[in-house]
């Protein structure tokens, strides 16, 4: 027996406190999938077919599972909330930034860490997970199947979720960048006027997908650039450029970048939670 039919015959849910970007594609996702959801939003809203409220203690009570998806500052406030609640069930942190001793320190649940990225909505998620002390083995096997309902899933040592959050949550967004920059100056050269913009658009996501596809197949990216360039041609050309303009070393900084703010906001906690214990 899984630990979702286990769920069920205990007619346990899954709660979702914080319904902004990766929250509420979190609770829509395991709603799909079938399983017991309710959300929380301090300001309130509404998800067809997901019962959701502004209490978040009402919430907790009513939930096995707790997830947690707000911004690392109004934890503490949540934790008020929740903590009568709290003691004896599973809490899934949400939040970058936030190690495991602080919820710890703030929290009597059965505390560990996930990591995924908007695309766990669509089924094509890459997942990170890290489990806390007072974990159980059951607690692993539903951390498991949460997760992989919305893609990939991965167990990490907590340094590691970090890296997590930078290889699958930032670059999305950073892939996402790269591709509007190509867009954008295939625009200022005036190619494909004939199509339009949401035709163009369609061309770069299948590239997209083809080269993800290939990947999941197990090519290396590298493999694929060779694979598309003939010598002295075109794209031979353009990678020459590539390189000469830095670009390799221009994402390293932008992951440079990145990794500093991670930094600057676990110090940001840090102070937060002297602050609040």
């Amino acid at each position: 027996m899984s630990y979702r039919q286990l769920e069920r015959l205990a007619d346990g849910h899954i709660g979702v406190i914080g319904l902004g970007k990766l929250g509420r594609r979190i609770a829509l996702r395991l709603y799909q999938e079938g399983y017991p959801v309710i959300g929380s939003a301090r300001h309130g809203m509404e998800l067809e077919g997901i019962e959701t409220t502004t209490d978040n203690s009402y919430l907790a009570e009513k939930s096995s599972i707790i997830v947690v998806a707000v911004k690392q500052p109004d934890f503490f406030q949540v934790a008020e909330e929740i903590r009568a609640y709290a003691d004896g069930k599973l809490l899934l942190s949400a939040m970058a930034a936030f190690e495991l001793a602080g919820i710890d320190n703030t929290l009597p649940a059965r505390n560990a860490r996930i990591m995924t990225n908007l695309e766990y909505a669509r089924g094509n998620g890459s997942s990170g997970y890290c489990l806390g002390s007072r974990c159980t083995a059951m607690d692993e096997i539903a951390i498991q199947e949460i997760l992989s309902a919305g893609g990939d899933c991965y167990r990490l040592r907590e340094e590691e979720m970090r890296d997590m959050t930078l290889d699958s949550g930032c670059a999305l967004g950073f892939v996402a960048k790269v591709t509007e920059y190509f867009l954008a100056a295939s625009d200022q050269l005036g190619m494909l006027k004939s199509l339009s913009q949401k035709q163009k658009r369609r061309i770069y996501g299948r590239l997209l997908i083809g080269i993800g596809s290939a990947m999941l197949d197990g090519k290396d990216p590298s493999e694929i650039a060779v694979s598309v360039a003939s010598k002295g041609g075109m794209t031979e050309a353009g990678y020459k450029k590539m390189e000469q303009w830095g670009m390799r070393e221009a994402i390293l900084e932008t992951y440079h970048m990145a990794l500093e703010r991670e930094r600057e906001l676990q110090e940001l906690l840090k102070g937060l939670d002297k602050n609040n214990g």
